[in-house]
């Protein structure tokens, strides 16, 4: 594509994940050429339609998926690898708060086998040679591990903060092994009525 062309479909996936940040990703298509600042018509030539734009988002983000296996890779242990891994992908769906929504969109258009990055698997394996993670942990379960802590991006702060520290601390005590030391629970233990106060619902 022209320079000009990259630069406008680039346009156009910013505005996109704005939007779709604020409104999700049912959001109506045109608002995307209007925060582009492009017309309808210029929208259409690089998207047909909502799933493709949609395809483009995810497409786009690859590239920090992989970036975050290299980072645990480059972790002195399997544990740290493991941990940072978690980290570096849960921080994505806060970043993005349509990525869980677009990624079962994705599923859904484009069904298939579920694929882990061979990098993922290679750190699970050195982690449970170290003996720091349980032996019956399966990489599509620590892939499954920052979506489920995303899902907390739909709460209000500063109750969200302090849900992912906690909920954060709980998963990875989950993954040590029989025997290894189990730090405390981080995070602040919310009441019931601290929770529902904050989310804006009667205190029980």
């Amino acid at each position: 594509m022209r320079a000009d062309a990259v630069a406008n479909r680039e346009k156009l996936l910013d505005a996109a994940s704005e939007l779709f940040a604020d409104a999700g990703i049912e959001a109506p298509m045109h608002l995307i050429a209007e925060r582009a600042d492009v017309g309808v018509g210029t929208l259409y030539r690089h998207f047909e339609d909502r799933d493709a734009v949609i395809i483009g988002l995810c497409t786009r983000l690859l590239g920090r998926f992989n970036e975050a296996g290299r980072l645990a890779a480059d972790q002195p242990t399997g544990w740290d690898a493991i941990v940072t891994y978690i980290d570096a992908t849960t921080a994505m769906y806060f970043d993005f708060r349509w990525l869980a929504d677009a990624i079962e969109r994705v599923r859904q258009i484009t069904p298939g086998d579920v694929q882990a990055e061979s990098e993922v698997e290679a750190q699970v394996a050195r982690a449970k040679d170290e003996g720091t993670l349980r032996p019956d942990v399966t990489v599509i379960d620590l892939s499954l591990i920052p979506p489920m802590l995303g899902a907390l991006v739909r709460l209000p702060e500063p109750v969200r903060a302090m849900m992912l520290a906690r909920q954060r601390s709980l998963i990875l005590d989950a993954l040590r092994p029989e025997g290894a030391e189990r730090p405390a629970i981080g995070g602040y233990p919310v009441t019931i009525q601290e929770f529902q106060r904050h989310i804006g619902r009667p205190g029980a």
